[in-house]
């Protein structure tokens, strides 16, 4: 009897998952170990990480350098798109795994990928990520219905307000000056590099670190008392449409928030390009090989 000796990996991407999320996902690991007279080494954990990519996914990387040096010959998640949300990372990266002798078993489905063929991988992974993108829709419909009522989660609530005991937004006094002080630097400067510089260095603990993030702070309707989304019209001028009919106490007026809005636009017809043709990814590329050359196959467009 061949044992398998596992390694166990947990993931929450903190904005679907629930505080519980990494306890149930461990208990499942582990009861899952038991049953099966796996032995469990160790199990491997990343809180608040997304699975589209692997940057930043600290004990994600820690797993794998110890399946490459170790003697691991299983993973176990609680479901496959824990290891990874991206079909087209998900699917190398078992494949790769498999090569080596290592299988990744999914508590809920119940299967090894060491008895899938390459298309069995491939299709869990789009599984795996056809099935996140329903969930983070459904989440999303949820919150727009909240967002409808004018009411926030604090994840949402823009730098500058708070929310009080209705869930409603009301101005931070401590905070509210700076993002006033924020605007009237940009339209001054009409520069994102120079503004990013002189509010950083006057409000160092002002919690903007890039200066893309600039931009998009610039651009929240919600500094104008209103939760809205704006275009600009074929006659030029600016339609706001409410989200919510629910409003706010504002922080900058809407004549400053549209100066704003034509020194951005103004910015950026200098820099206009031509549209590249997008990269194109297919799923099954470097994995499938040639039965003949041992090849991998790759994809042209």
């Amino acid at each position: 009897m061949d044992f398998k000796i596992a390694v166990g990996y947990a993931r929450t991407s903190g904005e679907i998952n629930p505080k519980t999320s990494i306890p149930n996902q461990i208990n499942a690991i582990k009861e899952y170990c038991q049953n099966h007279q796996i032995i469990l080494r160790k199990i491997y954990m990343d809180e608040c990480k997304t699975g589209t990519r692997v940057e930043g996914r600290d004990g994600y990387l820690e797993m794998k350098h110890a399946l490459e040096k170790e003697n691991i010959n299983t993973v176990v998640v609680s479901n496959y798109d824990r290891f990874g949300r991206d079909s087209l990372e998900f699917t190398k990266t078992i494949v790769s795994l498999k090569k080596i002798g290592v299988g990744v078993i999914s508590v809920s489905q119940g299967s090894n990928s060491i008895d899938m063929s390459t298309i069995q991988i491939a299709m869990s992974g789009i599984q795996a990520e056809m099935e996140n993108k329903f969930r983070i829709e459904r989440l999303k419909t949820g919150r727009e219905h909240v967002r409808k009522l004018g009411k926030f989660n604090i994840q949402l609530v823009p730098y500058g307000y708070q929310l009080n005991e209705n869930r409603h937004l009301v101005i931070n006094p401590h905070e509210a000056p700076i993002v006033q002080e924020l605007f009237e630097t940009f339209i001054r400067e009409e520069n994102f590099t120079r503004t990013y510089e002189l509010i950083k260095a006057k409000y160092p603990s002002f919690p903007i670190t890039t200066i893309i993030s600039i931009k998009n702070t610039l651009l929240k309707g919600l500094y104008i008392g209103k939760d809205c989304i704006f275009e600009r019209k074929s006659d030029g001028t600016v339609d706001f449409e409410l989200i919510s009919p629910q409003q706010h106490e504002p922080i900058i007026s809407e004549e400053m928030f549209l100066q704003v809005f034509h020194v951005i636009e103004k910015i950026e017809s200098k820099y206009k390009t031509s549209t590249k043709r997008p990269y194109a990814n297919y799923i099954l590329a470097n994995v499938i090989e040639c039965e003949i050359c041992r090849k991998p196959f790759r994809g042209n467009k």
